[in-house]
């Protein structure tokens, strides 16, 4: 392989990798900044957000780091807070290779000084791994386990709908166009029944899913009130922006804001839902009761499914029922306007002002060039102690530079 195909490999990976370790620095700056700002706002009690406010809140918050982070570094002009550089080591992995030719080594045991001399043409490559690479490989791994975890929960929620069937013309089915003309929802929404489920569900493709136990244990109404709700998460697009958070904390697992702004957006979602149902039907004790009988059915591990489909582990029921039963009613869109437009500002604020992180690994100058020694197999012990510290200096403390050497020691070095 020619050595010099070798070291644009690796400058080409060095360049990427800083590349991406900046991106990913910037947007651990910006996402800070932003969820803390949507922590501030939802946190302010007298702003009385409604729950389609709160979850306007976190799924900008939650998205705008991402898009200012990346227009940040894909623009050429430069922030108000500035762009800062940060060198990091540029040799902290070292790889060592020695290729000889004509070798004529002494054998085993012979003198220090004895033996005929001869040299030997050797090419010592030697390339630098910088500390940015390692990480960003480092951050490349973890995630790779992470969204393949959530991968396999998307196929195993799949295969568990797989028998879900068609309700087809029934009570339920007829209480859902009901509410469908109520609501306003001018999309086709399909209902299936599955017995996989314990809780009702909104999956993705406007469709509702049912437990089957559903359709025998609850009465017409507590079905209906459950069809609002699951019908409020198709209109508002639950799934979507659940499944999106979902794969955000996942690709961006060094950031803990993330956590608990998803965590946030699906109870904001379920508030929101049970507002927009009661908006509807009128009749939020059906619905308070309707949770009840659903929250039996669920088990501990319930909650397995509800990042991928909203409803499908009926939490958090205790919240749901007060705000339900509470004698003061919320609007369910009441602010979120105003929501979505003060964390977009503060988007803009952030892009502009906050600064940009690059990363500068020195890959050109970290990775050493091909050298050619003149080697003399019949020096001494001394001089080849004296070659062992010279290799320790140019590579660094690694274990290839501190291996035993064999009776070799530099005459001379050229620069190939």
């Amino acid at each position: 392989m020619d050595v010099r195909l070798l070291f644009s490999l690796v400058a080409l990976l060095g360049r990427g990798a800083d590349l991406v370790g900046g991106w990913l620095l910037t947007y651990a700056v910006h996402s800070t900044v932003l969820l803390g700002a949507a922590w501030l706002l939802v946190s302010r009690r007298h702003l009385r957000w409604s729950p389609a406010a709160r979850h306007a809140i976190w799924s900008v918050a939650l998205v705008a780091g991402f898009v200012t982070a990346t227009l940040q570094l894909a623009t050429p002009w430069t922030p108000v807070g500035g762009a800062m550089q940060l060198p990091l080591a540029r040799s902290a992995v070292t790889a060592l290779q020695v290729m000889q030719h004509d070798v004529g080594l002494p054998a085993a045991g012979a003198g220090d000084a004895g033996g005929a001399g001869g040299a030997v043409s050797t090419r010592v490559l030697v390339v630098g791994v910088s500390a940015s690479t390692m990480a960003v490989a480092a951050w490349a791994l973890v995630t790779l386990v992470l969204v393949g975890r959530l991968a396999l929960a998307h196929r195993r929620l799949r295969l568990a709908l797989a028998d879900r069937r068609d309700v087809g013309p029934s009570l339920v089915a007829g209480a859902l166009r009901h509410l469908l003309a109520e609501g306003g929802v001018r999309r086709a929404v399909s209902l299936s029944t599955s017995d996989a489920l314990q809780a009702p569900a909104a999956i993705p493709g406007d469709e509702i899913v049912l437990p089957t136990r559903a359709l025998r244990e609850l009465s017409l109404a507590e079905q209906e009130g459950v069809l609002a709700h699951e019908l409020a998460h198709v209109v508002r697009r639950d799934t979507l922006w659940l499944q999106l958070a979902a794969w955000i904390e996942r690709l961006a697992w060094f950031q803990p804001l993330n956590r608990v702004a998803r965590r946030q957006l699906q109870y904001s979602a379920e508030f929101a839902a049970d507002a927009w149902a009661v908006a509807v039907t009128r009749q939020p004790l059906r619905l308070a009761q309707a949770l009840a009988r659903v929250a039996e059915w669920v088990a501990p591990d319930g909650a397995s499914h509800a990042s991928l489909a909203p409803g499908a582990d009926g939490s958090p029921l205790i919240e749901r029922v007060r705000r339900l039963t509470s004698p003061r009613g919320e609007r369910e869109w009441s602010g979120h306007r105003a929501a979505r437009i003060a964390m977009l500002a503060a988007a803009v604020v952030a892009m502009g002002f906050l600064p940009r992180i690059q990363l500068s690994g020195g890959h050109e100058e970290g990775m050493k060039r091909v050298e050619r020694f003149e080697l003399d197999t019949g020096a001494s012990q001394t001089a080849i102690n004296h070659f062992r510290v010279m290799r320790t200096a140019w590579l660094g403390s690694s274990a290839a530079a501190n291996r035993p050497l064999q009776r070799v020691v530099i005459a001379r070095r050229v620069t190939s």
